[in-house]
C-alpha cells in the first residue's frame, strides 16, 4: 500500500475554513498519509493557534515554519522537498476533501503507476457548480484551459524530480497551470470522473484583485506551450484558447459536403440522388459515406431515404426485443448520434428521382465489393445497398472523421467516464468485439478459435496488451482469451441500456488496436478509431464468404481452416 504526503500551504487562513480542511484529511477513509503544512510567516495569532491545536492532536500532522512569507509559490516548493513519501497530494488550507478522495486516487496510481498526475473532478462553493475535466487531458488540451484543479491533484514527485519539475517561483499566479503544462510533455495525466473536493470560491483571492495581471500571466503559459510546439508562426496571438469545445461541435455541423463552392452551389439546382438508410448503425455509416462520396463524384445533393426503416419496423414480433419473425433485430434510424448534417427523405422524392433518372439498384453480387461505375452514374435515381468497402470514401477519410464526431459522455455516466479513462491510459489497448444474438440466426457468429488465434497474435506483437471485450458475454470467448494474457477486462453491451450503442463504438474507437467480428459496427470502430493506426485483426472469410471488406493494412485470421 502507497503513504502519502498530503501537501497544505497556510497563510493567515481563517481558523473556521481552516479547521475544515484539516478535518476533512484527518478523516480520510486511507489513514497511511501524513499532513504536511507549511505557514508561509503568519501573522494572524488564531491560524497559529490552530495549527499548534492539530499538531499536538494527531501525530500525522508535520507543521514547518517560516520565518516570514515568501509566497505560496515558494511554500509549494518546499512542501514538495519537505515531503517523506513519493506520493504528494496537494490541499488548500480554505478546501474540503471528501472521504474517499485519498482512498480513490492511491487505488488509481497502484492500478495506472506510469500515470505522473491524477486529479478529480470538483464542485464550487457557493456558487453550486460542478467542474466536469478531461479524463485523460492532452498536451493540446492544456492550451485551451487548465485541466486540473490544483486542490484535487494527486501527483508522484519522484517522476517530477526525474524531469526536473518544480513550480516557478517568478510567477505570482497560475503556478499550477504552467506546472502541469510543462508535466503534460513528459507523463501521463487523468481526472479521476468523480467530485472529490469541495472548492471555496473567494472574492478577496489574488486572482480577483489583479485579473490584469492574471491574463498575462495566462497568456505567457500559452505562448510557452506554443514555444514548444513551433506552433508559434501558426498561431495568432488573439486565437489562442479562442475555441472552447462547446464552440467545436455547432462548427463541425456545418462542415460542407467536401465539394468545391462552385460545384456546390450548381448541386442545388440539379435532381439529387437518394441513398436508401438500411439495418443498424454501423450499416447506415457505410451508406452515408458511400452518398458523400457518390455527392462529391456526381456534383449533385444527396438525400438519405428513411422509408425502410419505416417499413422494417412493421415487421417487429417481439416488442421487447425489436425483433421480427426471422429472428433478426429491426433497427431505427441511427445516424442522428452524429454531429453530421444529414438531408432525409420519404417515398414522394425517391418516386421523383426514380420518374425522372430510373432506379438505380445495386448491380454487384456481394455488397462489400468496390465497384468504381457506381460512381460514374451521371443521372438522378435511388442508391439501394450497403457498399461496406472503403474504395469508395478513403480519400475522403478527414472529412468523415471530422463529421462522425459521438457525443461526449454525461458527466454522471460514471461507469463509462471511468472505462474511457483506463482505455486511454493503456498504451497497448485492444477491444474485441463478439457478436452473438441476431448473429447466430443469420450464421455470421465466428467460432472460439478465431478469438483465441487473433488474442495470440496481439500477444506476440505487442508489449503488453489490455484487451476489453464488448459486446455478448461468452464464457468459452473470454477464457480463449485470458489463456493469452491475464489482462482481459469485459466491458459488456450498452446497446441493452436504452440502445445507446453508440457508446460502446465511442469506448472501442479510443482503443489502440482491434479484434473485430463479422459486424459493420465494430469495423467502423476500428476505421475512425485509434486501432487505424494499431494493429486490427478481422475474420477471414468475412462474414459473406468474401475478404472484399477487409481494409488492405489489417491482419486476415483464418476462420474456416480453424474449425477443421
Amino acid at each position: 500500500m502507497m503513504n502519502v504526503s498530503v501537501l497544505m500551504p497556510v497563510y493567515n487562513t481563517k481558523p473556521e475554513y481552516l479547521s475544515q480542511a484539516i478535518e476533512s484529511i484527518l478523516s480520510q477513509s486511507f489513514s497511511q498519509f501524513e499532513l504536511l503544512i507549511y505557514d508561509d510567516g503568519s501573522t494572524s495569532e488564531e491560524t497559529l493557534d490552530t495549527l499548534d491545536r492539530y499538531a499536538g492532536k494527531d501525530v500525522r500532522v508535520r507543521v514547518i515554519r517560516a520565518s516570514q512569507n515568501r509566497g505560496v509559490v515558494v511554500a509549494r516548493n518546499r512542501l514538495v522537498e519537505e515531503a517523506a513519501y513519493a506520493l504528494c497530494a496537494n490541499m488548500d488550507s480554505d478546501d474540503i476533501a471528501h472521504p474517499n478522495r485519498l482512498e480513490r486516487q492511491v487505488a488509481f496510481f497502484e492500478k495506472h503507476p506510469d500515470v505522473g498526475v491524477c486529479g478529480t473532478w470538483f464542485h464550487r462553493f457557493p456558487s453550486d457548480s460542478t467542474v466536469c475535466l478531461p479524463t485523460v487531458p492532452g498536451y493540446l488540451d492544456f492550451l485551451r484551459e487548465n485541466c486540473l484543479g490544483n486542490s484535487t491533484v494527486m501527483f508522484n514527485k519522484e517522476l517530477f524530480a526525474k524531469f526536473g519539475l518544480r513550480f516557478n517561483e517568478d510567477l505570482l499566479f497560475c503556478e499550477d497551470y504552467d506546472l502541469y503544462t510543462r508535466a503534460a510533455r513528459f507523463m501521463k495525466i487523468a481526472n479521476l470522473p468523480e467530485v472529490l473536493v469541495e472548492y471555496r470560491e473567494r472574492p478577496d483571492s489574488l486572482c480577483h484583485a489583479e485579473p490584469e495581471a492574471l491574463q498575462q500571466t495566462d497568456r505567457l503559459i500559452h505562448w510557452s506551450m506554443l514555444d514548444f510546439l513551433s506552433y508559434r508562426n501558426a498561431f495568432r496571438e488573439e486565437t489562442v484558447g479562442a475555441v472552447s469545445k462547446d464552440e467545436m461541435a455547432p462548427r463541425l455541423r456545418e462542415l460542407p459536403i467536401p465539394l468545391s463552392k462552385k460545384r456546390r452551389h450548381r448541386s442545388y439546382f440539379r435532381m439529387p440522388v437518394v441513398v436508401r438508410l438500411m439495418g443498424g448503425l454501423g450499416n447506415q455509416m457505410f451508406q452515408y459515406a458511400f452518398g458523400v462520396a457518390l455527392g462529391e463524384a456526381l456534383g449533385r445533393r444527396v438525400l438519405y431515404d428513411l422509408s425502410w426503416l419505416e417499413d422494417e419496423k412493421k415487421t417487429i414480433t417481439n416488442a421487447q426485443t425489436k425483433e421480427n419473425a426471422d429472428g433478426v433485430v429491426i433497427r431505427d434510424y441511427a445516424l442522428n448520434v452524429f454531429q453530421a448534417r444529414f438531408s432525409l427523405t420519404g417515398r414522394r422524392m425517391v418516386w421523383l428521382c426514380k420518374f425522372l433518372g430510373g432506379r438505380i439498384g445495386e448491380p454487384v453480387s456481394s455488397f462489400r465489393k468496390f465497384d468504381a461505375s457506381l460512381l460514374q452514374h451521371k443521372r438522378c435515381g435511388e442508391w439501394k445497398g450497403y457498399f461496406q468497402n472503403e474504395g469508395y470514401f478513403k480519400h475522403l477519410r478527414p472529412y468523415l472523421e471530422s463529421v462522425l464526431v459521438l457525443p461526449e459522455f454525461d458527466p454522471q455516466d460514471t461507469f463509462n467516464q471511468t472505462k474511457l479513462m483506463d482505455i486511454r491510459l493503456c498504451d497497448e489497448s485492444v477491444f474485441v468485439h463478439v457478436r452473438r444474438g441476431d448473429f447466430v440466426n443469420l450464421g455470421w457468429q465466428l467460432p472460439t478459435s478465431y478469438y483465441a488465434n487473433a488474442a495470440a497474435y496481439m500477444v506476440a506483437h505487442l508489449k503488453h496488451p489490455r484487451f476489453f471485450v464488448f459486446g455478448d458475454f461468452v464464457p468459452e470467448i473470454m477464457d480463449a482469451i485470458k489463456a493469452h494474457s491475464s489482462q482481459v477486462e469485459w466491458i459488456g453491451d450498452n446497446n441493452s441500456k436504452n440502445h445507446e450503442d453508440w457508446k460502446d463504438m465511442a469506448l472501442m474507437r479510443a482503443c489502440r488496436h482491434a479484434i473485430i467480428a463479422n459486424s459493420s459496427f465494430s469495423w467502423w470502430s476500428a476505421w475512425l478509431g485509434r486501432a487505424n493506426t494499431g494493429v486490427v485483426t478481422a475474420p477471414s472469410p468475412y462474414m459473406d464468404g468474401t475478404d472484399d471488406g477487409i481494409c488492405e493494412s489489417w491482419v486476415k485470421i483464418p476462420t474456416k481452416e480453424l474449425d477443421k
